[in-house]
């Protein structure tokens, strides 16, 4: 029998070679005389009292008026610690502590069930939890929430291969709040949490790693699947899998809600499950399968999200299957959404990848298969909104390349018919400052009241090139009595984008952003409304003036091919409507040839052809057949990186199973 200045031991002495042997409850409360001594527990132990009355386990303060927590060793050796109540284990791990091997069952607290908080280097690993937890975190409060020197190229805290079962209430899986220099590795939550996250409500601290964990279960009034609140920087998310269905706050984010810090990285992360806002009202909420809003540099890679989203009626909402809204410069690289987005909300941003963007931002190789339902605002397959902070930005600010989309976008189930205005595009709805190149949308886009278009509703100052639209477009002028100024006219359906509008600035003269570029795009397409029908827009408004002897603010069309159904009141190949201000004579110069069996090109100046010349290359001077163009088994011209990587295959019904009745291209 050995003593620790206050308790005797039958077996040990306290080293790491020869720790107290732990085999009943009053060798547990034994603890509190050797903080910094080694113990193992070698039985079951059934806490059948109050445990508040005689825990959690504590050392009061030192000479120095600073807490004192345990700093030693507890290996549970994987015993149960059944019936803990009211309060934790410990008040304070100290410096230095490790614990390892523990399981509690039965668990009944209000209270972190390890420990409030931490000092640092602490080791917490293969613990389970099993039971109920309220007014609290699982695991601690806080980890490492003060610091020595947080530059160190080490954890400060981790916490490894742990496990939380069960319900908590008003708390978090594991942790309030995280310090710093934290990982957390290998751990897994599988219950219910109401009003919480996964992992943390918050992090301050910097160089924070969460790595191969899983969340899963039943969450209600939550925002997020991990952490709401990220304001630390340097945080790496990897390997992450979050699998639950979401009674959620008006915002949400499946892994982060708020995005503050910087840089982030968020890989090889999943989320899947259903996530249902509808019930929630407040303004202008972000709701997106890996970020809600992001603030600082964050890169997400690799990432897929497999989820039903249903959007509140708050006064606007950003929904996006992979992020909602970003002021940030951001990276979306590999990154799959397959789902459902629904918004009851007429201010609505809703995109596959992106809800809306305000800053830099890539999106590169991704791809959307998703149906949308939308009361009102601006939806596209890939994103709502992609703008830059301030017009005065000379460069791209938005890139969008190899992307795809595949689904159906139209109008939410509305009880009460309504005359919210909608724009609804295959790829990106709201476009300015941006670079689209090599995106296909595969698309049937339909509604009552609004603009439907195969790319893009608004496109400004942006270039869009070897990209295609396949699919078909519907709309209807059903409210255009109800409309003010006339809003119905721009109620035209068009093959790549709605509204075009080019603005000259001074300071754009030797940036990118000052000249639309329409170039190499293709469309296959049955385009039909009770209104005006367009291939290229909508229509074009232009802002050009002339800058040091270079001219700006205007649009270009090169190498545009259609084929297709045209139905509508008029047909044009280029725009229906020029605003004022427009040259139009420089479209004069565009050569247009076309063959079309349901009427003229209205407003255009073309060519009719028979459907050998158009199938002749020699008829298409210019064009690079090496490179970008190809002819396909129909024996016209499409682009050759979709034929050559089979994005048009299994294109829309409706097309194959129509004769096409119209081919137009624009040069």
């Amino acid at each position: 029998m050995s003593e620790n200045a206050g308790y005797s031991y039958e077996y040990g002495d306290g080293t790491k070679n020869n720790p107290y042997i732990i085999n009943n409850l009053d060798d547990l409360l034994g603890i509190k005389y050797g903080r910094s001594d080694n113990y193992k527990i070698n039985n079951n132990i059934d806490i059948d009292i109050d445990w508040s009355t005689i825990g959690p386990i504590s050392f009061g303060e030192g000479d120095d008026g600073e807490q004192l927590g345990f700093s030693g060793t507890l290996d549970g050796n994987d015993y149960e610690i059944s019936g803990l109540n009211v309060n934790g284990l410990f008040d304070y791990l100290d410096h230095n502590a490790t614990l390892k091997n523990l399981v509690f069952k039965d668990v009944n607290t209000q209270n972190p069930v390890i420990a409030l908080e931490s000092g640092e280097n602490i080791t917490i690993e293969n613990c389970q939890i099993y039971g109920y937890v309220k007014d609290a975190s699982g695991f601690l409060e806080w980890p490492v929430r003060y610091y020595s020197d947080y530059k160190v190229d080490y954890p400060l805290f981790t916490i490894k291969n742990c496990k939380f079962e069960g319900t908590i209430e008003n708390g978090n899986g594991f942790f309030e709040s995280i310090g710093y220099n934290v990982l957390i590795e290998g751990c897994e939550f599988n219950g219910t949490i109401i009003n919480g996250s996964g992992i943390s409500k918050n992090v301050f601290g910097t160089n924070l790693i969460i790595r191969d964990c899983e969340i899963s279960g039943i969450f209600k009034d939550t925002s997020a699947g991990l952490i709401v609140s990220c304001n630390g920087s340097n945080v790496l998310v990897e390997n992450c899998h979050v699998d639950i269905d979401a009674e959620a706050g008006a915002s949400f984010g499946g892994m982060i809600l708020w995005c503050f810090s910087s840089p982030v990285m968020i890989k090889n992360c999943s989320f899947t499950g259903i996530v249902d806002s509808s019930k929630k009202t407040t303004s202008s909420p972000p709701i997106g399968g890996i970020c809600g809003q992001m603030y600082g540099i964050t890169q997400i890679i690799d990432c897929e999200v497999n989820a039903d989203f249903l959007g509140g009626k708050s006064s606007s909402t950003r929904i996006g299957g992979i992020f909602g809204g970003a002021y940030s410069e951001s990276i979306i690289e590999n990154c799959k959404f397959n789902g459902t987005i629904e918004s009851g909300n007429k201010y609505t941003n809703a995109g596959g990848i992106c809800g809306q963007n305000y800053g830099m931002l890539k999106i590169l190789n991704c791809d959307v298969k998703a149906d949308f339902y939308i009361l009102g605002g601006y939806c596209g397959g890939i994103a709502g909104t992609l703008s830059e902070m301030t017009r005065s930005d000379s460069k791209y600010v938005q890139i969008v390349e190899n992307c795809t989309y595949e689904g159906i976008i139209t109008d939410y189930p509305s009880e009460i018919e309504t005359i919210n205005v909608k724009h609804f595009s295959g790829l990106v709805s709201y476009l300015r400052a941006s670079r689209v190149s090599n995106c296909i949308s595969k698309a049937t886009i339909t509604t009552t009241n609004g603009d439907v278009n195969g790319m893009f509703s608004y496109f400004g100052n942006s270039t869009v090139e070897n990209s295609a639209f396949i699919g078909e477009l519907k709309t209807e002028k059903k409210y255009e009595e109800l409309l003010p100024n006339k809003a119905y006219d721009h109620y035209s359906p068009s093959g790549i984008a709605g509204y075009v509008t080019a603005t000259s600035d001074k300071n754009n003269v030797d940036g990118e952003t000052s000249i639309n570029k329409i170039k190499n795009c293709f469309v296959w397409a049955n385009i039909e409304s009770d209104n005006i029908v367009s291939i290229v827009a909508s229509s074009i408004s232009e802002y050009s003036d002339v800058f040091d002897g270079k001219e700006n603010g205007y649009t270009e069309v090169d190498k545009v091919y259609f084929k297709g159904n045209l139905i509508g009141d008029n047909i044009s190949a280029l725009s229906n409507y020029y605003y004022k201000g427009v040259k139009k004579d420089r479209y004069n110069n565009i050569d247009l040839f076309y063959l079309c069996d349901n009427g003229d090109i209205a407003n255009d100046y073309g060519e009719n052809k028979t459907a050998n010349e158009l199938k002749n290359i020699e008829t298409f001077s210019g064009w690079d057949f090496e490179n970008t163009w190809k002819f396909g088994e129909d024996g016209f011209p499409t682009l050759r990186w979709i034929v050559d990587s089979g994005a048009g295959d299994n294109q829309n019904e409706s097309n194959e199973n129509k004769e096409q009745s119209c081919f137009i291209f624009i040069m």
